[in-house]
């Protein structure tokens, strides 16, 4: 969990940090950026469901010695979904995550095309 909540926290400190840096490219004199800099969009996707939630759902797939793992951690039930995430491999539980991407990234399929640059002039399907 903490793992996780640091990792969220560097992400989002390198986003702010690349969007002053955007910023300040933004309002320089025209000419050739310092140090060959120049701006870098960015494009944040989320799961739409938690995969905390996901790991929950699959529980019962958890092998033996690492739900006695769990156990002796406390990490049991709601109290150990995030750490269950992380550590649960088992082919349902990773389908299940799979599946969720796609259903992510096709509600947002033009939101993606258009940051990736795709269209039909080059030939991409993006329907």
């Amino acid at each position: 969990v903490l793992r996780e909540a640091h990792q969220n926290k560097t992400v989002i400190l390198s986003v702010e940090r690349l969007n002053r840096i955007n910023s300040m490219l933004a309002n320089l004199r025209p000419g050739p950026a310092p140090l060959g800099m120049r701006r870098v969009e960015t494009l944040q996707l989320q799961p739409e469901q938690d995969p905390s939630a996901t790991a929950l759902a699959h529980q019962d797939a958890v092998p033996g010695p690492l739900r006695s793992l769990l156990r002796v951690l406390g990490a049991r039930g709601s109290r150990g979904s995030r750490l269950l995430s992380f550590l649960l491999f088992e082919a349902p539980f990773t389908r299940a995550l799979i599946e969720a991407g796609e259903r992510d990234a096709t509600q947002r399929r033009a939101e993606i095309a258009a940051f990736l640059g795709l269209d039909a002039a080059y030939g991409a399907r993006i329907d």
